[in-house]
């Protein structure tokens, strides 16, 4: 038995070894066991893009020239790429210099859409969230996975008239849009303690960092008396129609040590990140902080029984759905892109899943 289950009646795509269902034809979303992503697209989805007799191959290097047998070879071992590639793993530079200059051929695929910074950085996708949620209704329950949220400076002065709405001992999180491994982040839960990110911005001519702030979701799911976040890989071959796959072999990364809200400048107690969890004395790089997306359902059903997993797969699927369709319209469609999305998502003690952020590869 997989990790996600199907409720209803699906229609099922075989490709070899491998098993597809599909839980409704504009969601498309699948239950996927391949864990690798090359093989996803060739075998399963050879129906769309690829011809079932076509070997497949495969490009890494994101420039128009790729390097001989060593990775820092000299200049004048550099080698033309040959245009006979089905699957191109680009960078976000040769999506804006590149992208709009190649000709594509049938069945050429890169890995990012033009703009997908809409769901993967943090202000873009909570303005997205934002606009959905007017459009379904304020106390619609599909859209509450994200939890009160503010871009800062743009909304800074609604951001204040909320916060004294709140008890004062609510705890509130700030993190830079755009990045990545835990850095930038801290918490704080009075208005005095952003000051010091304000005067950042003002040292200088240049404008202040944008950062998201959002109310801290302070009664986590523990597990060993530590939080945890867990990350499922999403890859989406079209926005429109929408057609997204999940990954059967998702983990769940733990905080290095046990949770407590008697403080909120330890990194180690209330960040999951692998990179914070390393700048630990005593991390344990063999015993290590992550345990398979298997064995932490297996655990709650074993706790919480096999009906309240099925409950939480559900809303984390309901997540998945939302989100990608808060920005479908958004996204610049092209039959020539696909994108590996990296959803981070907690529980909290009530096994409630709230979206964190959205990544990409």
């Amino acid at each position: 038995m997989g990790v996600f289950s199907v409720s209803q009646s699906p229609r099922t795509i075989t490709s070899g070894h491998q098993r597809f269902f599909l839980l409704a034809e504009e969601e498309a979303i699948f239950t996927l066991r391949e864990p690798r992503y090359s093989s996803i697209i060739a075998e399963s989805a050879s129906h769309r893009f690829t011809k079932s007799d076509t070997k497949t191959y495969y490009r890494k290097d994101p420039v128009k020239y790729a390097l001989g047998e060593q990775e820092h070879a000299p200049r004048e071992s550099l080698v033309r790429v040959s245009d006979d590639w089905q699957f191109f793993w680009v960078s976000r530079e040769w999506m804006t210099t590149q992208f709009d200059r190649h000709r594509f051929k049938d069945g050429q695929l890169v890995c990012h859409f033009r703009n997908d910074y809409e769901l993967t950085r943090k202000d873009c996708l909570i303005k997205n969230h934002k606009k959905a949620k007017k459009f379904a209704g304020a106390n619609s329950p599909h859209m509450d996975y994200l939890p009160a949220s503010y871009v800062l400076p743009m909304e800074y002065h609604l951001f204040v008239e909320e916060f004294r709405k709140y008890n004062s001992d609510t705890m509130w999180i700030m993190k830079p849009v755009s990045g990545a491994q835990g850095r930038g982040i801290f918490l704080f839960k009075k208005l005095k303690d952003i000051q010091e990110w304000k005067k950042k911005g003002r040292s200088t001519d240049s404008v202040t960092q944008p950062y998201v702030v959002q109310t801290y979701v302070c009664n986590p799911y523990l597990i060993g008396g530590k939080k945890f976040d867990m990350r499922l890989y999403v890859l989406v071959t079209s926005f429109r129609p929408l057609n997204a796959w999940i990954h059967r072999e998702g983990f769940a990364r733990f905080s290095h040590s046990r949770y407590s809200m008697d403080s909120c400048e330890d990194a180690f107690v209330h960040l999951t990140n692998v990179a914070i969890a390393k700048a630990a004395t005593d991390y344990d790089p063999e015993r290590g902080l992550k345990w398979s997306l298997d064995r932490l359902t297996r655990y709650i059903a074993a706790r919480h029984g096999h009906a309240t997993v099925r409950r939480m797969l559900d809303n984390i699927a309901n997540i998945i759905i939302q989100s990608l369709r808060s920005v479908q319209n958004q996204i610049m469609q092209d039959n020539h892109c696909f994108e590996l999305y990296g959803y981070d998502i907690m529980l909290d003690e009530h096994l409630k899943p709230w979206l964190l952020e959205v990544g990409y590869f």
